[in-house]
C-alpha cells in the first residue's frame, strides 16, 4: 500500500483557505459600513482623516414582518472599516463641523462566529476587522453644522422610521 506525502505548504495553504472560509463576516461583510447622513443639506460636503467621502445611498432601515420586508434607502456615507475612529468633517452652506464616528465589533458576526466556526473564525474577523459596524451609525448634519448638542443615536432611529411611513 503506498502512502501519499504531502508538501507541507500546500497544508498551509489548504488549512488558510479552511480558516477563511469560516469567519462569517470575512465572508459576508464588505470593506466599508455605512454611516446615514440626517437632514442633509444640498451642496454638503463631507471628509474624514483619509480625504474626501462621496455621498451615496444607504441602507437606512429595514424591518421584517411576517409577509413584507421594508427597505429604503437615503444619503450616507460609507466609511473604511480599518480606521476604528473617523474624525469626520461636514462643510455645508459656509458652516463647518467636526463630529467623530467609532466603529465596534459587531454582536451578530460574534455570536454567528460563537456557534458555526468558534474561537478560530471570532479570531480571524478580529484580525481582519470586517466585522466592525458603525457604533453611531446616524449623524445629526443640522446639529453638527451648528456646533450644538446632537440628538441620541435612539431619538435619530426613530426619526429615520417615521420618515419611512
Amino acid at each position: 500500500m503506498k502512502t501519499i506525502k504531502r508538501n507541507p505548504l500546500s497544508l498551509i495553504l489548504m488549512g488558510g483557505v479552511l480558516a477563511l472560509s469560516t469567519s462569517c463576516a470575512t465572508l459576508f461583510s464588505g470593506k466599508t459600513t455605512p454611516a446615514v447622513l440626517i437632514d442633509a443639506p444640498s451642496g454638503l460636503k463631507v471628509s474624514d482623516q483619509t480625504g474626501s467621502l462621496s455621498i451615496e445611498r444607504v441602507m437606512a432601515h429595514g424591518t421584517a414582518g411576517y409577509e413584507s420586508t421594508t427597505q429604503y434607502y437615503t444619503k450616507g456615507v460609507m466609511l473604511d472599516k480599518k480606521t476604528k475612529v473617523h474624525n469626520l468633517t461636514l462643510e455645508a452652506d459656509g458652516k463647518k463641523g467636526n463630529t467623530d464616528v467609532k466603529l465596534r465589533a459587531s454582536g451578530k458576526f460574534f455570536v454567528l462566529n460563537l456557534f458555526t466556526s468558534g474561537v478560530l473564525g471570532i479570531g480571524i474577523d478580529a484580525l481582519t476587522h470586517k466585522w466592525r459596524i458603525a457604533g453611531n451609525k446616524y449623524i445629526d448634519v443640522p446639529a453638527v453644522l451648528n456646533g450644538s448638542e446632537c440628538r441620541s443615536q435612539r431619538q435619530l432611529k426613530k426619526y429615520m422610521k417615521k420618515g419611512a411611513k
